[in-house]
């Protein structure tokens, strides 16, 4: 299922598979099988660092659902959609969002 989001993203909101898409996470949200969650990050400010963060957070999580709010502040969120497994308490992405340096 999270592998289908990058497709699923891509397709306008009244497409057949993006609205199959949305009613299958949102079973899987509501079952509790995935949750979202929100991580603090390090400022994103520097050129090219939005884009960089996003390369380096998909090429160590295909396929999962990510965003980050407020980008261009000292404290952006990034927000993930993601199994449980996955944002456990030391979970990988938890781990990956906490040591992330744009810097690098």
């Amino acid at each position: 299922m999270t592998n289908a989001y990058p497709m699923a993203g891509e397709l306008l909101q009244d497409h057949p598979i993006r609205k199959r898409w949305e009613e299958c996470r949102a079973a899987l949200l509501e079952a509790g099988y995935i949750e979202t969650r929100e991580f603090p990050l390090r400022p994103l400010t520097a050129k090219g660092a939005t884009k960089a963060f996003f390369t380096a957070f998909h090429a160590r999580f295909p396929g999962v659902e990510c965003s980050v709010r407020a980008v261009k502040s000292e404290a952006p969120v990034l927000a993930v959609t993601a199994r449980k497994s996955d944002l456990r308490l030391f979970g990988d992405i938890k781990l990956f969002a906490s040591q992330y340096d744009p810097k690098n």
